[in-house]
């Protein structure tokens, strides 16, 4: 009977979003007579450290569509010149985004990517690392924040089992609590949670929140499978996860990127 070996290091899945105040650009390069795409965006990675069967994986929005299962090179850039990253990569999905002429584009690393290299875009405040991947939505609620301040209309952007996000009119003050009616017909839920970060956006304001109620898994499945049921009524079941991606990958004030994102200290 085989035993575990003590303190052994288990692989750990992380994710990592792009800020959305801070567009990462991702330059493809592609072989042969390709073309090279630049102007692609950074949507997340997700990586698991120590690696096993698996080296994770990235979310661009590009320009053009490339060619599934062909083999590229990611060169990932920002305006902090002393951060860079370039990694191989196999193409294995591609969606057409709502703006026209772009793609929403996995793929699957061909290498090891090294964790310490994605930290350090993390300290300098480029990418946001989380252990629980989160969910873009966009679903109506109202909230009412510690000290009686309500808000009755606010927009549930994103969640997960940590926490969520909102876009507010108004500010909120970093430690806050705050309860989040959502009020979809078909889903009458509540989220507690206090606030652990605020940014501010050309609409007003991102506040994310982390959960402080227990065994919030059923409440955040519930939301999740809702609204999947609301863009496979759109587009069809087998779209659902994919199309709801690209939609909030190119709505207006996020500069074209995913809403999966959120902040470390939201975990």
């Amino acid at each position: 009977m085989s035993t575990m070996t003590p303190n052994a290091q288990l692989p750990r899945q992380f994710w990592y979003f792009a800020a959305p105040d801070r567009p990462i650009e991702v330059r493809v390069e592609r072989h042969g007579a390709e073309t090279n795409v630049d102007g692609a965006l950074l949507v997340d990675v997700s990586c698991c450290h120590p690696p096993t069967t698996s080296y994770g994986g990235v979310r661009i929005v590009a320009p053009s569509m490339l060619r599934y299962d062909e083999t590229v090179g990611l060169d990932l850039r920002c305006l902090d010149r002393d951060l860079s990253l370039r990694i191989a990569a196999i193409v294995r999905t591609i969606r057409a985004a709502e703006t026209p002429s772009s793609w929403l584009t996995g793929c699957v690393f061909a290498e090891a990517l090294p964790i310490d290299a994605l930290d350090a875009w993390v300290d300098a405040g480029w990418l946001t690392r989380r252990s629980h991947m989160r969910h873009s939505v966009l679903l109506s609620a109202s909230a009412v924040w510690e000290g009686g301040r309500r808000t009755p209309e606010i927009e549930l952007s994103d969640l997960g089992y940590g926490g969520f996000c909102v876009r507010s009119t108004t500010p909120a003050a970093i430690g806050s609590r705050v309860q989040l009616q959502v009020n979809e017909r078909d889903c009458q839920v509540k989220l507690t949670g206090e606030v652990r970060w605020l940014t501010r956006t050309p609409e007003g304001y991102l506040v994310g929140c982390m959960f402080t109620g227990t065994n919030m898994s059923q409440t955040v499945n519930k939301i999740i499978d809702f609204y999947k049921s609301i863009i496979a009524d759109e587009c069809g079941p087998a779209d659902a996860e994919p199309v709801a991606a690209a939609s909030a990958a190119s709505r207006p004030g996020w500069l074209t990127m995913s809403r999966w994102w959120s902040r470390e200290a939201s975990s």
